[in-house]
């Protein structure tokens, strides 16, 4: 019985030796798995950070596109404005040409009129002066 007592005993320091062995790959395999797992966890919180940010700028590029839009209509409204005024301008600068030119035949109609007028004032004095010299021959006839 010693031989087989020592022989269980040696297997015994045998299988302890190995259990230490496991026991430690274990405890090594448990800190590499906390360690990945830490790693895996950083790394998904900086993916969800940087989905954030995508999120974020599409957010912007939208708000962009839109006020890029927005400017494009203005300015096509701006245009189609100051194609308005531009017809408008052409338009009012045709009526003041035809108002100047009425206005000029309105001044030489007048200037025609003044001088009607001064030649009847004129045709006027004359008779005036003329009917004075009749009666005045008449009063020296009568006396």
């Amino acid at each position: 019985g010693a031989s087989e007592a020592g022989g269980v005993v040696q297997d015994l320091a045998h299988m302890t030796r190995e259990n230490q062995v496991l026991h430690d790959e274990i405890h090594s395999l448990k800190e590499n798995l906390m360690a990945a797992t830490t790693t895996a966890h950083k790394v998904t919180m900086a993916q969800e950070a940087s989905l954030q940010q995508l999120a974020t700028l599409e957010v912007e590029r939208q708000d962009i596109a839109r006020m890029c839009q927005e400017v494009n209509q203005q300015t096509q409204r701006q245009a189609g404005l100051i194609d308005n005024l531009k017809l408008e301008g052409e338009c009012l600068r045709g009526v003041v040409s035809e108002l100047g030119l009425d206005l000029l035949g309105k001044l030489e109609q007048e200037e025609e009129c003044k001088a009607s007028l001064a030649s009847a004032k004129l045709d006027i004095a004359t008779v005036e002066e003329q009917l004075g010299d009749v009666q005045a021959s008449l009063r020296a006839n009568e006396a």
